[in-house]
């Protein structure tokens, strides 16, 4: 019989009977040698445990507690490729480079290996991600551009794929990586991508066309495989546009992660996620609030889908995402009095909201009541109310679609109008719409602060300050949508300070005071977010261009308080 070694103490070597609980990889003798490692371990000791239940299925949770704004993974995708369009999902009809997922507009470059279009440089074509799969695949196939009438969507679903594909054991392979890899995608939780008639007709046609043009019929022998790929990646995936180097495309890439597939969905999510630059696109995870042991780590997968009310983001997460949210925000009529999907009451004299049903999305006939404790009788059918909405939602609609052909300054006269004709009319003043209608305001005229009047810098302020409020309740923590506008409104109270300054002939007062005091404290705030965010960093960088102009303000400022105080401090002593 096999003798079974003993766990030993990673300190003294002695029997090791306490098992480290968060990693449950390492033991100890006691209690008393666990803390004394503790400084070295902590280093590679897991900050979560894998758990798993019927309503999430696998899941990660606590191990610890963690502290707000802790980076708690660092990953590289198992595969990843250019904008992936779910079923039924439009998308641009792009050719795309394989390596650093750039449209190919002005420039289009070929590797000279496969003659497939690549975007910038030579050292696109030396990537792995494409000189060690379908580059390799192609030359040996006899494979060239462009070999399949299919729109680029659809062909890039089908690139995405094959690299998946591409890591399965074989004969020459079967002791490589990317067996390894292929068993973490192919464990990785899916659905049928071919539910619809739709879906099984497109993926069909991709598996006929890639085994007829690219020659690749042994390859693709077993369509289970092709559909479960497809399913893992519908369901797992994370998707990021961004522009990477001003001047050029953004990056459309979808990438495919071990790890942070696993992170739980939510409305209201505890922790952050960012994909960094080309061509590594590694994932980063952040907490965004102190997280006690045991609770579940969650990210909001498509952080876009936070944007919307309960009804229509729902419907989103349902349509792109194939699950259905419980969290505590969708299961809330009035997403934790925010009233984002909510309309006012039409009752003279009633301070109500009409507000949906809990389970609007599933109950046949959905009714909605007023919000106000005496007006409760008054009920009104989903479709009426929805009516009104969409006719609201199509003016914004028709305003965005001519919003980039119009003057910074008519684009914010046509934003201020909407505003003003709808939030506390009809809609309640934190509707999804008139939120959009802020948030693009503020975005608008973020990066033209200085040309603002007096007034108008006040207007800005106020959004400002009006859209931070729903996120500290929606977005709570170290966010980005708390980073943005704590960002803009401490650029616009220092343009406010330096006038009061100016107005009052150098002479300090103690509201000054409390404005450089706010300044200070929002400058603070928004670089715990922008410090660490691999999202806004290339490579080379120790901090994003965000963190290192936000970096110098904050100097600036702090200059600017201790001058003031010992002016302060000087006409004290004076008088």
């Amino acid at each position: 019989m096999e003798s079974t070694k003993p766990i030993r103490c990673a300190i003294c070597a002695n029997l090791g009977l306490k098992q480290c609980q968060a990693c449950q990889k390492i033991f100890y003798c006691s209690i008393e040698h666990q803390k004394e490692d503790w400084k070295r371990h902590r280093a590679e000791c897991s900050p979560f445990i894998l758990r798993s239940n019927d309503e999430l299925g696998r899941h990660f949770v606590a191990a610890r507690k963690i502290r707000a704004g802790s980076i708690i993974l660092d990953e590289y995708p198992l595969i990843f490729g250019p904008r992936w369009s779910s079923i039924g999902q439009t998308s641009k009809n792009y050719e795309y480079c394989l390596s650093c997922c750039k449209p190919l507009l002005d420039k289009r470059n070929i590797c000279q290996k496969c003659t497939w279009p690549l975007f910038c440089s030579i050292s696109c074509t030396k990537t792995q991600a494409h000189a060690e799969n379908e580059c390799r695949l192609f030359v040996k196939k006899k494979v060239k551009y462009r070999p399949i009438v299919l729109p680029s969507p659809a062909l890039y679903r089908g690139i995405i794929i094959l690299r998946a594909l591409l890591t399965k054991p074989t004969r020459s392979n079967s002791n490589q990586s990317e067996s390894s890899v292929w068993k973490l995608i192919t464990n990785l939780q899916y659905e049928r991508s071919d539910k619809s008639t739709n879906g099984s007709q497109l993926d069909n046609q991709l598996i006929n066309q890639f085994r007829s043009y690219f020659k690749l019929k042994n390859l693709l022998d077993n369509e289970n495989e092709w559909t479960q790929v497809s399913g893992a990646i519908d369901v797992n995936a994370f998707s990021l546009e961004r522009v990477e180097n001003e001047g050029e495309e953004a990056s459309e890439v979808t990438a495919l992660f071990d790890k942070a597939s696993l992170f739980a969905h939510s409305c209201i999510p505890n922790c952050t996620w960012g994909i960094g630059y080309s061509p590594k696109f590694s994932m980063r995870i952040r907490t965004s609030q102190a997280i006690e042991k045991g609770e579940i780590l969650t990210v909001s997968y498509n952080p876009n889908w936070g944007y919307f009310g309960n009804l229509k983001r729902m419907k989103m997460i349902g349509d792109t995402g194939g699950f259905r949210c419980n969290c505590r925000r969708c299961a809330d009529p009035t997403e934790l009095n925010t009233f984002m999907s909510s309309l006012t009451c039409p009752l003279p004299n009633c301070t109500g909201n009409f507000v949906p049903p809990v389970n609007s999305s599933t109950e046949k006939f959905p009714i909605w009541t007023c919000s106000n404790n005496p007006c409760q009788c008054i009920v009104c059918p989903e479709t009426e109310l929805l009516q009104l909405t969409e006719n609201v939602e199509q003016e914004w609609n028709e305003i965005i679609s001519n919003f980039k052909f119009l003057p910074v300054s008519v684009s914010v006269q046509l934003m201020g109008k909407f505003i003003s004709s709808h939030s506390g009319t009809m809609l309640h003043r934190h509707h999804w719409l008139i939120q959009q209608a802020s948030r693009t305001l503020v975005r608008t005229v973020g990066n033209h602060i200085k040309e603002l009047s007096a007034h108008h810098l006040i207007d800005f302020i106020t959004q400002c300050r009006y859209l931070l409020e729903i996120a500290n309740i929606l977005n709570p923590g170290i966010s980005l949508e708390r980073a943005l506008m704590q960002l803009y409104l401490s650029r616009a109270l220092f343009l406010q300070y330096k006038s009061m300054l100016h107005q009052n002939h150098g002479d300090t007062s103690q509201k000054i005071v409390q404005i450089l005091d706010e300044i200070r404290y929002f400058q603070q705030e928004s670089f715990l977010y922008w410090r660490n965010d691999i999202q806004s960093k290339s490579l080379q960088e120790p901090m994003g261009f965000e963190a290192q102009q936000l970096n110098g303000e904050i100097i600036m400022v702090l200059s600017e308080y201790e001058h003031l105080i010992n002016n302060t401090n000087a006409a004290t002593i004076n008088c």
